[in-house]
């Protein structure tokens, strides 16, 4: 579990070999791809794609509680992690409400 103040960021150009949760629970981050920036604060999950650039840090002034967990999924979890698909390499999804998430 990260407790993360105002200078956290994390800037991958080739991305992870492996699949990266992040599960915000307190203050606000967020995740940039080469095209976007999405903020993610409790409430919301983001997977990273492998081999994807990708940049995540604190929210300038800010800080950012999370835990995260780097993962190869198992084929059955192909369709569910296409799901919703914020940006190239980022996928945004509620881990609570979402029931295709909740029943990997």
């Amino acid at each position: 579990w990260f407790k993360e103040g105002p200078s956290y960021r994390t800037i991958r150009p080739g991305g992870a070999s492996s699949w990266l949760l992040i599960v915000p629970l307190a203050g606000h981050g967020y995740v940039r791809n080469r095209q976007m920036e999405l903020r993610v604060e409790a409430g919301t999950a983001v997977l990273l794609e492998p081999n994807c650039y990708h940049d995540y840090g604190t929210v300038a002034g800010g800080h950012w509680e999370f835990i995260w967990a780097h993962f190869h999924p198992p084929s059955t979890w192909n369709e569910t992690i296409r799901g919703t698909r914020a940006g190239l390499g980022i996928r945004s999804f509620n881990p609570v409400t979402d029931d295709a998430v909740r029943s990997m």
